[in-house]
């Protein structure tokens, strides 16, 4: 019997998540996931222990399939304790936070609510766009990445947790998407916090609804699409 690391996270990450644990330990399997399926499947094909780590995946992996990892579920969240949920760099900004980083956790149920191991964090440029802080953030996740391998990599023991709490709400997709929606009366002052925190994607951008009718910026189409300073391929 072997052990076995799922590394759960999107192709464009993956060589550089998968680095530091090789490099760790030569004789460890690592192999990549972008779906739960594929994690299903390739903790059905070992025999041996297996341990999940995800990293910069949105993918939400069932209870059921968590609970079969015995050498335990570890994620790294693009964000520090305090902005559980999706896009944390985003109601970042919006608050004006002057902090920001990344956090690795033991992954549970609930998404972002699991025993915390480490954080990594760095001051927040105050006129930084979601690019810029999405961009801090994974280079915070690779430091953490790099720092947390060696314990990573032992599969006979579980990681040591920090006594850190997650603080503040956990941020759903309903409320991105609130942000997103403009109020008929916005100020110049409150569009361009939002606008500075939300920016401007084929997926994310800010929308208003004027007689029923809905209305969302567009100005930078064929701008190239950039997700944490990785450019991530048009779909046809």
């Amino acid at each position: 019997m072997s052990d076995h690391i799922v590394l759960l996270t999107a192709p464009e990450f993956a060589a550089v998540a998968v680095g530091p644990l090789r490099a760790e330990r030569e004789d460890l399997t690592v192999t990549a996931a972008y779906t739960a399926q594929t994690v299903h499947e390739l903790l059905n094909q070992h025999v041996g222990r297996n341990r999940l780590i995800g990293f910069a995946t949105g993918v939400i992996v069932p209870p059921d399939l968590l609970r079969r990892f015995d050498a335990g579920a570890y994620n790294f969240h693009g964000g520090p304790p305090t902005y559980p949920g999706v896009f944390p760099s985003v109601f970042a900004i919006y608050d004006g936070a002057t902090k920001f980083g990344a956090t690795l956790h033991e992954m549970s149920n609930d998404v972002d609510t699991g025993a915390i191991v480490a954080t990594e964090s760095f001051d927040l440029p105050p006129t930084a766009d979601r690019l810029t802080v999405d961009t801090l953030a994974l280079q915070a996740m690779l430091n953490l990445l790099s720092r947390m391998a060696p314990q990573l990599v032992r599969l006979d023991r579980r990681l040591r947790l920090n006594g850190e709490n997650w603080s503040g709400p956990v941020r759903r997709q309903r409320d991105f998407s609130a942000l997103c929606h403009l109020p008929d009366d916005v100020s110049r002052t409150e569009f361009d916090r939002r606008y500075r925190a939300v920016g401007e994607g084929p997926n994310h951008a800010l929308e208003l609804s004027v007689h029923g009718h809905r209305f969302k910026l567009d100005n930078r189409r064929d701008n190239p699409i950039v997700r944490a300073s990785a450019p991530v391929r048009r779909s046809a």
